[in-house]
């Protein structure tokens, strides 16, 4: 990466971090977008960071406290697959860091962008996630060709079958249930 605040068009997978230098009884006004009168959003986190464009649904605020014994880099590593060695030089620095910071996903900006943060908003580095590349194999088989179709369905078209047990259960059932019937009509008849 050249300069870590521009985004260039088809960016992917990059994360930038941003401290934030405030009181943590503000930082949910200041990073949660609020609509306005005007029918418009007023974003305090994308005013700092000087974008027109801020999908909070790509921005993670993380109070660095909470992470505890996990610190920075084990959450740039475990949460957001990012190679150790990519952040070696600066993992000290992370860990040391305090108070709160916004996680931006490169997703979170329009493309391109260039961001400039300001007022309270500060850039601390930026990382692109550490993706395998993607193999794809051929899973084309002659035994996969041929055309779906219902109205050539083998199974469709097959009788239904009732196995002879079920079959014979059935018969007696009915049997039984008629020669009731049978007899009760015969029974009142023959009473009158």
């Amino acid at each position: 990466m050249t300069d870590p605040l521009e985004i260039p068009k088809g960016e992917h997978s990059v994360y930038r971090l941003f401290a934030i230098d405030l009181p943590s009884n503000q930082i949910a006004a200041f990073t949660t977008p609020v609509l306005n009168a005007d029918n418009d959003t007023d974003y305090a986190l994308r005013d700092a960071l000087g974008v027109h464009y801020l999908d909070e649904q790509h921005v993670q605020i993380i109070a660095l406290d909470d992470l505890k014994e996990l610190r920075l880099s084990g959450y740039l590593t475990d949460g957001l697959g990012i190679a150790p060695e990519d952040f070696a030089a600066d993992k000290d620095r992370l860990d040391a860091l305090g108070g709160h910071i916004a996680v931006t996903a490169t997703a979170a900006f329009e493309q391109p962008e260039h961001i400039a943060p300001n007022g309270p908003v500060s850039f601390i580095a930026a990382y692109k996630e550490d993706a395998p590349l993607q193999q794809f194999i051929d899973l084309s088989t002659t035994s996969a060709e041929g055309v779906v179709d219902a109205r050539h369905n083998p199974l469709a078209d097959a009788p239904i079958r009732i196995p002879r047990r079920s079959l014979l259960t059935l018969i007696i059932s009915l049997s039984i249930i008629g020669y009731g019937i049978y007899a009760l009509f015969a029974g009142q008849g023959a009473s009158q």
